[in-house]
């Protein structure tokens, strides 16, 4: 059959032009998009390393005091020291640290101080350089009674100077060294003695919760700090992964 003149022309241009766009079109479907990347790269945190590595900081902070108590916690004496009653005191048997009982009269001058929501009192025993804490009375006593106190608990020493961080830190008994201050600007504490505070109702042994405090922080601790590994792995691998496949295109 005869051809038209320019018909094959135009057939060839034609099919050229398909050739091209189906040429043009495979290689834009082999392109990955933004989605299709994402999608091949591994999961990345959410939250940095340095997060998670602050988060463990603090909890170490609040760990380090209830940690530092475990010692008389858990092997504090089954038997407290006798240092008497009033008239007779036995005072140079007391040692920071050891399980104490004692007995006499308190004096008027009192302080206060809350610590983790709970508030408690601090007050001296006549005659001597022994400071109390124990929770506040609930019912006030006249102006002119004298109470007297039987307790137990630990003993510890006081400096009459103010404590710093560094102090603090490395002994966190020494955040009592206020009280011994206070107590001496108005007088009430006999000078040159050595001062100690009784922390009534503290003994060894006495319960689950000085444990699980120390416990629980520390476990929150490594579990930060098990994130922050985690973290600085998965953040390590999609650099890597996303790197591999930008030099892939």
């Amino acid at each position: 059959m005869a051809r038209r003149p320019g018909e094959h022309a135009g057939r060839t241009a034609f099919s050229g032009l398909s050739e091209r766009d189906d040429i043009e079109g495979t290689g834009a479907d082999e392109t990955p998009s933004g989605g299709a990347l994402s999608g091949r790269l591994p999961q990345r945190s959410a939250f940095p390393p340095s997060l998670f590595v602050l988060l463990a900081a603090g909890l170490a902070l609040l760990a380090w005091e209830p940690t530092a108590g475990l010692g008389y916690a858990l092997f504090g004496p089954a038997r407290p020291v006798d240092l008497g009653g009033t008239g007779a005191y036995r005072l140079s048997l007391a040692r920071a640290g050891e399980r104490a009982r004692i007995a006499g009269a308190l004096g008027p001058e009192s302080a206060h101080y809350t610590r983790h929501g709970r508030t408690w009192e601090v007050r001296q025993l006549l005659g001597t350089a022994v400071l109390v804490r124990r929770p506040p009375r609930v019912k006030k006593l006249g102006p002119h009674v004298v109470e007297s106190f039987r307790g137990e608990g630990r003993l510890v020493g006081l400096r009459v100077k103010p404590s710093t961080f560094v102090d603090r830190f490395f002994d966190p008994d020494s955040r009592f060294d206020v009280l011994a201050e206070k107590f001496e600007e108005t007088g009430a504490l006999p000078p040159g003695r050595p001062v100690f505070l009784l922390l009534d109702g503290d003994l060894p042994r006495s319960g689950a919760w000085p444990l699980a405090v120390p416990f629980a922080l520390w476990l929150l601790c490594a579990a930060s700090l098990w994130g922050a590994v985690r973290s600085a792995r998965r953040r390590r691998a999609f650099r890597l992964a996303r790197a591999h496949l930008l030099r892939s295109l």
